[in-house]
């Protein structure tokens, strides 16, 4: 068995902090006047059947050949409003900047003209860009609409993270699991899951919280001070090899352990300087002195002529 998933890196302070910012966006009680606002996007291959299914009939379901034919690709938007239990769907020939920017449009001058600023979430495409905007409509027109906004990016590898997939699997459940040959079948398809969706005000309950993510995914975050100095892995490693040391309590921060059997011919570099070896800085402040008479106590702490 093989499954596929959004896999961030160890230890990733950027991820870390887009993904506590649209926890923190979650967490926000429910304002009209400032709806939250997830987007995403999905790809979508138009089939259409070789031959004519057979027909459903009494104690028989409908056979459809298992081959077909591909008639192209699309891609649909979808817009949710997880607490107000709004939605938006539309269906594209195309993923372009241009395509992105009629829809953010669509948001701010159709779905929530009133609104004092839409929250929008979502994952950060190329194309999910406020220049975007700019490629589409006048300067003045892409700015009224920027400034409508509050943007908040869901982490790379993180696209979890959007509640509009939520909302894409749902559809692709209820809707989108069979052959659909035509954008405009697609369409109407849509069009009459989102008025359903619609009249149902049907919401999306997010209980996954900053907390959550502090707990059960700590192996994402940055480590504090330098007890982490390795990787969470290579930690682990060293823990089970016994070459970590926590001091004689056990409760220190730990230190790798360098073994004898390991140490070559020669001196264990230490950031130990020994006053025999290498003298003392009171000698290097005589030294200073006698080379450049006057200079007072110019250098507090100078490093002797013998380092």
């Amino acid at each position: 068995m093989n499954d596929y998933w959004c896999i961030p890196s160890k230890e990733d302070a950027d991820f870390v902090a887009c993904m506590e910012d649209v926890l923190d966006v979650y967490e926000l009680p429910y304002d009209p006047a400032r709806p939250v606002v997830c987007m995403d996007e999905k790809p979508y291959q138009l089939l259409g059947d070789v031959r004519e299914p057979l027909p459903m009939r009494p104690g028989d379901d409908l056979k459809t050949d298992s081959e077909y034919k591909r008639n192209g690709t699309c891609s649909i938007f979808a817009f949710v409003e997880p607490l107000g239990g709004r939605h938006h769907v539309s269906v594209h020939e195309h993923r372009t900047a241009i395509d992105w920017a009629q829809e953010i449009k669509y948001l701010s001058d159709v779905m929530f003209p009133d609104a004092e600023k839409i929250i929008l979430v979502m994952d950060n495409l190329n194309t999910h860009k406020a220049a975007s905007l700019y490629k589409a409509f006048p300067p003045v027109e892409a700015r009224r609409i920027i400034k409508h906004l509050e943007i908040h990016y869901t982490p790379k590898h993180g696209s979890w993270l959007d509640m509009a997939e939520i909302e894409l699997n749902v559809m692709t459940r209820q809707c989108l699991s069979r052959r659909i040959d035509t954008i405009a079948r697609l369409k109407n398809e849509l069009s009459a899951w989102e008025a359903e969706r619609n009249r149902d005000e049907a919401k999306i309950q997010w209980h996954f919280q900053t907390g959550d993510a502090r707990e059960k995914l700590i192996s994402l975050y940055p480590p504090e001070g330098r007890q982490w100095a390795h990787s969470y892995e290579t930690y682990l490693k060293l823990k089970q090899e016994n070459r970590l040391w926590f001091g004689e309590k056990g409760d220190n921060v730990p230190r790798q352990k360098q073994f004898l059997s390991e140490i070559q011919a020669g001196v264990v570099p230490t950031t130990l300087m020994p006053y025999a070896e290498c003298g003392h800085n009171q000698e290097a402040k005589k030294e200073l002195i006698s080379l450049l008479p006057g200079i007072g106590n110019a250098f507090e702490t100078p490093k002797p002529s013998s380092v």
